[in-house]
């Protein structure tokens, strides 16, 4: 880790953890007000107008102040200094994007990270996070109260920080009190990256401390080498490490049915229906369509020279029916993003 720089100004009832680059932000708690999303369907429409003008500006903005200004914004980093290789956002980028610029911190050094917070893309994944989160816990509150197994599994795929999986363990602990008592957790990361699971160690740690959401839960937090189009090495670690008996849910937020090509998408179902057990939900999330989502994310992708995919509800339909799944379930209420669980076709 760099040298520390801690967060001055850190706000009561947060937790705080330090990334690889040595800087202290805020931990992503979904239960918790400081983090709430709250946008009606006029605030959606502002933040889309607002987008649409800062697309036309951003695509006559000369290449060296795009470059300058990613120097004081971890967000725009994201976007600007990329390798023209590169098809994904970094680490650094999406956790400001996901913390909400009331979190954001760092002082007038991270103004420009708060101004660019403010935006439609941000508010997207900050909800993308809640849904995906309370679907996890909802999807696995039942198992846990009918189950005697004692251990529960996250299967955590491209899942960077575990930002989701452990937000929905902070879900079932406000909502079933108790349920998580006594049972042991791990949260599996199976990721490229290590920035991502190294912070999300810490996150958990932090929440693990004394007056946090997770304190007293035995949570082991495991980051696991994997690039999903390596589908052997997923079928590889799923029949070396899991127990069928176990309780166990997987998840991609902003990951493999964001990024993925069809083929890959279609192995990676293939495996996991193959090597969990029946009850195992699959969740994760796409954009809208090309036809159907807002306006201004593609014309702000661009602006940004990005290429995100449009596959959709029912992109996503057709590939998992092609691997053995269907849809059991969609949270629409983002115009964005469409957060799904896929159930093993006969299990429902």
């Amino acid at each position: 880790m760099m040298d520390k720089i801690p967060e001055k100004n850190k706000q009561p009832g947060v937790f705080y953890a330090y990334t690889d680059h040595g800087v202290e932000l805020a931990v992503i708690d979904v239960t918790n007000p400081a983090f709430a999303v709250k946008l009606s369907e006029a605030d959606w429409r502002r933040l889309s107008r607002k987008s649409r003008r800062q697309a036309k500006l951003l695509k006559l903005l000369p290449g060296f102040l795009k470059r300058l200004s990613a120097q004081y914004s971890h967000i725009l980093g994201g976007f600007f200094l990329k390798d023209s290789g590169d098809k994904y956002l970094d680490g650094m980028s999406t956790l400001m994007s996901k913390l909400g610029p009331e979190n954001i911190g760092g002082g007038k050094e991270r103004d420009l990270d708060r101004v660019v917070a403010h935006s439609l893309f941000s508010a997207a994944i900050r909800t993308r996070l809640r849904d995906i989160s309370t679907l996890e816990a909802q999807t696995l509150t039942p198992l846990l109260q009918q189950s005697t197994a004692t251990t529960l599994r996250f299967i955590n795929i491209a899942g960077g920080s575990g930002v989701d999986s452990f937000n929905a363990l902070n879900v079932m602990q406000k909502n079933s009190p108790g349920l998580l008592q006594g049972k042991k957790i791990e949260i599996n990361i199976l990721d490229t990256d290590r920035f991502g699971p190294n912070f999300g160690r810490r996150c958990v740690e932090a929440l693990q401390a004394k007056g946090g959401p997770l304190q007293g839960l035995d949570i082991e937090f495991k980051h696991v080498e994997h690039n999903w189009s390596h589908k052997d090495g997923l079928k590889l670690f799923l029949q070396q490490s899991i127990n069928n008996k176990d309780i166990m849910i997987g998840v991609s937020e902003g990951g493999l049915f964001e990024y993925g090509s069809d083929e890959e998408i279609i192995s990676n179902l293939k495996v996991l229906r193959q090597n969990t057990p029946a009850d195992f939900s699959m969740l994760g999330d796409v954009l809208h369509d090309i036809a159907t989502i807002d306006p201004a994310v593609p014309a702000m992708m661009q602006a940004a020279q990005m290429h995100f995919r449009y596959l959709g509800r029912a992109g996503i339909e057709k590939l998992a029916r092609q691997a053995g799944w269907q849809v059991d379930h969609t949270v629409k209420d983002n115009p964005l993003y469409a957060v799904f669980r896929l159930k093993k076709i006969g299990s429902i």
